[in-house]
This record gives C-alpha cells, sequence and structure tokens, in this order.
C-alpha cells in the first residue's frame, strides 16, 4: 500500500514539474488536457468491453463536452456500442420521468413541479454525473495537492512556479481553495501573497498584449513590432474560460 502510495506521488511530482518547465498560459490547463484525452483513449479502448465499466456507463454517462472529444477521436464502434447500451437504460428513465410529468403537467401544483425537476434531473444527468469529469477531477485535486507540498518542500519547484505565467481564472480559484485546506496560517499568507501577485502580473501584461493586437490593426501602427500580441486572443481565452487552446494562434 505504502509502496503505491509512493509510486502514485513520484508520477504526479513528474507531471507537475513537466508542465512548469514548459512555460505555458496555465499548467494546470494543460494537466487537465492530457487528462481528459487520456480517458478518451480508455473509453475507448479495451474498456468499452468491460462489464463493470458499461455498467458505470449506462449508470452515469458522460457530459455534452466529452461526448463530442469522444466523438471526435475517430473510433466510432467503441463509442457506438455504449452509446447503445446507454441509450437502452437512459430511455427507459427519461419515459418514466416524463410519463409522470405528463400526468401533472396542467395546473400549478407543487407535485407538477416536483415532478418537472425530476424530470431535469433524468435529462441532465450525463452532465452532472459524468464519468470523464469525475475522474478528471479527483486526478486534479491530488495535483493540485501535490503542486501545493512542492512548492513547500522543494526549491526547484519553488523556483519554477515563481517564474511561471499564471493560471487560468477556473484554476487560480482551485488553488486559493485547495491552499486553505492544506497550508499551515504562515504557509498559507506566503503561498496566496504569491498567487495573487503571479495572478495580477499576467493580467495586467494580457491586458497590454491585447490592447496591442487591437492597435496592429491601425495603419497608424505600421512600424510597431506585433511581439507577442499575436497569441494575445487565444491566451486571454485560455485564461478567462479555462478553456485549452492552441497557443501557437
Amino acid at each position: 500500500m505504502v509502496k503505491g502510495i509512493i509510486m502514485a506521488y513520484k508520477i504526479e511530482t513528474i507531471s507537475v514539474y513537466e508542465v512548469f518547465e514548459k512555460k505555458c498560459t496555465c499548467p494546470l490547463c494543460s494537466l487537465e488536457n492530457k487528462l481528459e484525452a487520456d480517458y478518451v483513449d480508455y473509453y475507448l479502448g479495451n474498456a468499452a468491453m468491460l462489464p463493470e465499466i458499461r455498467v458505470e456507463v449506462n449508470k452515469h454517462g458522460f457530459c455534452g463536452r466529452h461526448l463530442d472529444m469522444l466523438a471526435s477521436a475517430g473510433n466510432k464502434l467503441p463509442l457506438a456500442l455504449q452509446l447503445h447500451t446507454y441509450l437502452c437504460e437512459q430511455n427507459k428513465r427519461v419515459e418514466k420521468a416524463a410519463r409522470d410529468y405528463a400526468k401533472k403537467c396542467c395546473g400549478r401544483s407543487k407535485s407538477a413541479e416536483e415532478s418537472l425537476k425530476k424530470l431535469g434531473e433524468v435529462l441532465n444527468k450525463n452532465n452532472d454525473e459524468c464519468l470523464i469529469c469525475k475522474s478528471t477531477q479527483e486526478n486534479m485535486d491530488r495535483y493540485i495537492q501535490t503542486l501545493i507540498s512542492l512548492y513547500f518542500d522543494e526549491s526547484r519547484f519553488r523556483e519554477l512556479f515563481n517564474d511561471c505565467n499564471g493560471f487560468c481564472r477556473r484554476h487560480f480559484y482551485q488553488l486559493l481553495v485547495h491552499s486553505r485546506k492544506v497550508c499551515s496560517s504562515k504557509q498559507l499568507e506566503a503561498f496566496t501573497q504569491k498567487l495573487v501577485g503571479l495572478e495580477q502580473e499576467q493580467m495586467h501584461a494580457l491586458e497590454e498584449s491585447v490592447e496591442h493586437f487591437t492597435k496592429m490593426f491601425d495603419y497608424r501602427s505600421k512600424d510597431l513590432e506585433w511581439g507577442d500580441s499575436r497569441t494575445a486572443v487565444s491566451r486571454c481565452v485560455q485564461v478567462l474560460g479555462g478553456s485549452t487552446v492552441n497557443e501557437k494562434k
């Protein structure tokens, strides 16, 4: 058991180091993107034929975003097999909830409202309980905890962290939340001050870069250099939306 924990820690440590060494817009977005891609491969691989996995897929399903990723991966048969058995189960649940609401829909009774709410829960179950979302977030929680531990335990990583470009808004907030759970009061103050400082620097630099991008379309700017403003829009989208975009655009 201890050996397994140590091995998992080493793997997570290596992954965290790698994304910080790349100097990307948001290191945690890079980690998350890799996890999602791995889970897409997993559910389109041998897992598609495992009875225990099919049971979980039938029960929970995948959200719209991850369904799109699965469909775009190019391996349609494993997805179709899972969708078929999922629909067999899902259609029963939807039909039952829909019929129940149809019987109570007239009027404004509390029973009708509760029945409609239940139907909404059934229809959105795959978005609320997506297997890839759940597994990805569980792993991200461990990565974030590893990141915070490395920040205080290893000076080399602390240098990489202090030199990073910051984080997207979503992961910035998650780091603040997780640090409150695992840091002492002294550690929390130091980590928060540094994290907030990094985020402020990134947002001000991004503001200037986006402004410079817009100015480059003015004929009066013909002698100006583009600098890093060519990627300003894509970087802004990633920081504000927490999305993973091609930073070369």
